[in-house]
């Protein structure tokens, strides 16, 4: 069924300065006006928006009205909004065409109390969710309970009237702190209540804008808003809310001891994983560098991987040419040497491995560098002609 509510109307309920979650009422098809007027029943039917929103006992709140486009760009000289809480009017704020169309055609306030009083003796008392308790009432009384626990704004647009009069709202009609208590039967059953509204201590506060018009037309408004606050046992017995996602899921979760529980141990693994590729970084950069050295060095080595069998033991693949070692300078001369020179330095045997296993072994072209700065000292030291030197060599 299409909505009448004209776009550009906005009402929201406040608190602690952030709007409280809204619920669609799961019987809005079955809301309808009870006017006597069947088009006019038909309408309000229309033009009603309906919904529940927790409420939290001892919390204050607020309701916030908001008028824009496109209803704005042709609205009425005024257009109000009726506020009642628990069936009591509790204000009314005005919109005026010049300052709505001054502010952008948009215009908002917040009401977060019943005002009373005048000029500096004006005061507000702010409204808060109040829990109700069981208790025995006069009929007249239970006839009045039917409004506790709803939230009703009507939204009219009226002509231009006067500013100024007396205060909207009524402190008076609101229940009292020591009189929240109701009959049994209101606080079971499919309307189950839970909570009312109560008044703050008043407090000074400047006096909102005042305006004494008339409504166009008192059966049609432009908008009707319906707020239906219970807690959270309340709405999950209307049927509102089906099931309550816990804040803290591990905290409902039981695991056996010794164990962690699934968060804790998705966290773990991350942990872990998160160290595995720092290691795996860091064994990367050192192979780069590994690697880069020995291009510029100019030697070469051969990698061999060890052969593993499905279900065998560790096996390594043999050499096909093992490793030889070329002494580069014989036992005789060696013994030469060391007599010639006395406490010299000790000659130094260089071995090259053809296949490079050893890592410790230092590349070829700097053992070919090292041999011949020595045989440069057991020239200058022994005076041995570079000649022989070189056929010992080559022999």
């Amino acid at each position: 069924m299409k909505s009448l509510v004209h776009p550009g109307l906005s009402v929201r309920i406040l608190a602690a300065g952030s709007p409280i979650d809204e619920h669609e009422d799961p019987d809005s098809a079955e809301c309808t006006s009870s006017h006597e007027d069947p088009h006019a029943s038909e309408y309000q039917t229309l033009c009603t928006k309906s919904r529940h929103i927790e409420a939290i006992t001892n919390q204050e709140f607020g309701i916030e009205c908001s008028l824009g486009p496109p209803i704005s760009l042709n609205m009425d000289p005024k257009v109000k909004f009726y506020i009642y809480i628990d069936g009591v009017l509790a204000t009314e704020h005005t919109f005026a065409r010049p300052e709505v169309k001054k502010n952008g055609f948009k215009g908002e306030h917040v009401v977060t109390g019943v005002q009373e009083g005048k000029g500096r003796n004006c005061t507000e008392r702010k409204f808060k969710f109040s829990e109700i308790k069981m208790g025995c009432q006069s009929q007249k009384q239970e006839r009045e309970i039917e409004k506790i626990g709803t939230i009703d704004v009507y939204v009219y647009g009226e002509n231009f009237g006067r500013q100024g009069g007396q205060t909207p709202g009524n402190a008076n009609g609101f229940l009292q702190p020591n009189m929240m208590s109701i009959p049994e039967k209101a606080l079971k059953g499919a309307d189950a209540k839970s909570h009312g509204t109560i008044l703050e201590k008043a407090r000074k506060v400047r006096r909102s804008s005042v305006w004494r018009t008339e409504k166009k037309t008192e059966d049609y408004p432009l908008a009707m808003f319906r707020y239906t606050y219970r807690s959270m046992e309340a709405l999950r017995q209307l049927g509102v809310i089906y099931h309550e996602v816990p804040l803290n899921p591990s905290a409902s979760r039981t695991s056996s001891p010794g164990m962690l529980a699934p968060e804790e141990a998705d966290a773990a693994l991350l942990e872990r994983l998160r160290r595995l590729e720092k290691e795996a970084k860091y064994v990367k950069s050192q192979l780069s560098s590994s690697l880069s050295a020995n291009k510029d060095k100019g030697s070469k080595r051969i990698k061999q991987e060890d052969i593993r069998s499905e279900d065998g033991p560790r096996k390594r693949a043999k050499r096909a040419n093992p490793a030889k070692s070329i002494d580069l300078i014989g036992d005789d001369d060696e013994r030469m040497f060391r007599e010639d020179s006395g406490s010299g330095p000790e000659v130094t045997k260089v071995a090259c491995s053809q296949t490079g296993r050893n890592e410790a072994a230092q590349p070829f072209g700097q053992a070919t560098r090292k041999m011949a700065s020595k045989v440069a000292e057991i020239k200058d030291e022994n005076q041995v002609p570079f000649a022989d030197i070189m056929g010992r060599l080559l022999s």
